[in-house]
């Protein structure tokens, strides 16, 4: 319960109910905290964001609380919610860092904590050494300390809008095979471009990602080019599950 907690890429990842537990969340939710208040943000804003891995809306929910019990005024993204989302509300909100529950490309046994730093991308090698610097043993008779709150967006959703007062996507005339792979890409392609526009296949709630390693590489997209080519379509887009990596499909169904 109280094992040394690495940072890997971009993250702690672990298989689920082994080390990946609402215990070590804990730890590292409290050293977050920690680390936030040595650099000097004494009342940080958290964002808060989950993709749509086994129990990712609890996990986050246990992060949310557990940064609050610290004095963090958090920010909890309402549903499954894009890593690129949560790195934009970061820095748009002014908030202090960003938290995602996500494994990114892992198997589904896995799950993960990616911290984005106060400008939107991943927190360097020295942020994440200071917090697994922080992290403490266990407690689980703690007193709660209170002092910061929890309160609930649809960052998803907002990124969605700001996304379309950026971009003129009214001259785009393409059909595309959407493969969100069971994450938290679903509905995006299509609210933006148009049902018309997008075909979307994998767009359900399946955390064992239909069999299949949830990474856009070739191998793991035979069914997109299969239906980029029945469809006719000009271009197939996957995403990885959090949805900040993708993998293209062209017309004649290669990658």
């Amino acid at each position: 319960m109280n094992e040394r907690l690495r940072f890997g890429t971009d993250g702690w990842r672990a298989v689920i109910a082994r080390e990946f537990t609402f215990a070590n969340l804990d730890r590292l939710a409290r050293a977050t905290a920690k680390w936030l208040k040595q650099s000097g943000r004494n009342s940080p804003t958290v964002i808060v964001g989950h993709d749509t891995r086994f129990l990712g809306r609890q996990f986050a929910e246990h992060v949310a609380k557990t940064l609050a019990d610290e004095g963090a005024a958090v920010i909890l993204s309402g549903g499954n919610t894009p890593t690129p989302a949560i790195s934009w509300a970061t820095k748009v909100l002014g908030a202090d860092a960003g938290v995602v529950i996500t494994a990114s490309h892992n198997p589904p046994e896995y799950s993960g904590y990616k911290i984005k730093a106060h400008f939107g991308g991943s927190a360097t090698s020295e942020m994440t050494a200071a917090v697994e610097a922080a992290v403490e043993p266990y407690s689980p008779n703690r007193q709660e300390r209170g002092g910061g709150k929890v309160s609930e967006e649809d960052i998803a959703a907002q990124y969605v809008e700001f996304l379309e007062t950026r971009f003129d996507l009214s001259s785009l005339h393409l059909d595309i095979v959407h493969d969100p792979m069971y994450g938290a890409g679903q509905g995006i392609l299509s609210t933006l471009l148009g049902s018309d526009c997008v075909t979307e296949i994998h767009g359900t709630i399946n955390p064992s990602f239909g069999g299949v390693p949830p990474e856009p590489i070739e191998r793991n997209l035979e069914e997109l080019m299969r239906c980029v080519v029945q469809e006719g379509a000009a271009i197939g887009i996957a995403n990885v599950v959090d949805a900040d990596r993708i993998g293209v499909v062209y017309e004649l169904g290669c990658t």
